[in-house]
């Protein structure tokens, strides 16, 4: 099934499962007897922390394509129990598979309820652009490390949950990294990128040497070294 993104621009300006509703409300015409699911998409920095991208997902009835309205990028969450006026803070992937009704009810996939769901956006250094993805999609297909540097939304699920997950796959910033044995990863050159971008995204300008560079670099990537001029 197809996915349309909506308002993705203001993501940032969203917090709580009711912002994402309002956008589903507007554009998909979410109504009163709908049901949306949450999905958390786990994100490995270059730091070695974990956060998560948070998707509101809602599958209309008679459409071929889902619906997303995404919260900010977070590694926490703050709700409330039912009959309880505190809040607890709770880690961003228990919202993962959870389902949310029309008054913004959330039911974890453990049967927990809750309400006055809130994502506490992680403190990023720099926010990825839709060109930034771009840019390192074309990296990676260059490198032919696809099998390293996705992972899907089935990992580590139990083979009946992996049946009932889509197989929605995703950049693991974590795998850049030489770690646990895996060895460095070899990036080509800028003008390789720039024509794998070009292949890939005919009907896009492609970026500059120096863009393509930032990226990488904001990614954890490290350029290939240059070579020193000769006398």
């Amino acid at each position: 099934m197809k996915e349309t993104r909506l308002k993705e621009g203001e993501r940032s300006q969203r917090r709580t499962i009711q912002d994402a509703l309002e956008v589903l409300r507007k554009e998909a015409n979410f109504a009163d007897n709908d049901q949306a699911k949450i999905r958390v998409l786990p994100m490995g920095l270059p730091s070695g922390d974990v956060v998560s991208l948070v998707d509101i997902v809602f599958a209309a009835t008679g459409h071929d394509a889902a619906f997303v309205a995404s919260l900010p990028t977070s590694a926490s969450f703050q709700s409330k129990r039912p009959g309880r006026s505190e809040f607890d803070q709770l880690d961003i992937t228990h919202l993962n598979d959870a389902t949310i009704d029309a008054a913004g009810n959330v039911l974890l996939s453990n049967g927990t309820q809750l309400r006055a769901v809130e994502v506490i956006p992680a403190l990023l250094p720099y926010e990825l652009t839709d060109l930034d993805y771009r840019i390192l999609h074309a990296t990676i297909s260059k490198m032919g490390a696809e099998d390293r540097c996705y992972r899907s939304l089935r990992y580590g699920l139990e083979p009946h949950h992996q049946r009932a997950t889509p197989d929605i796959r995703f950049i693991d910033f974590g795998s850049f990294s030489a770690t646990d044995g895996r060895p460095q990863l070899k990036i080509p050159l800028l003008k390789e990128i720039e024509a794998e971008f070009s292949d890939r995204y005919p009907d896009a300008k492609v970026p500059s040497a120096r863009k393509i560079a930032d990226t990488l670099r904001m990614a954890g990537l490290r350029l290939p070294r240059r070579r020193p001029r000769t006398a």
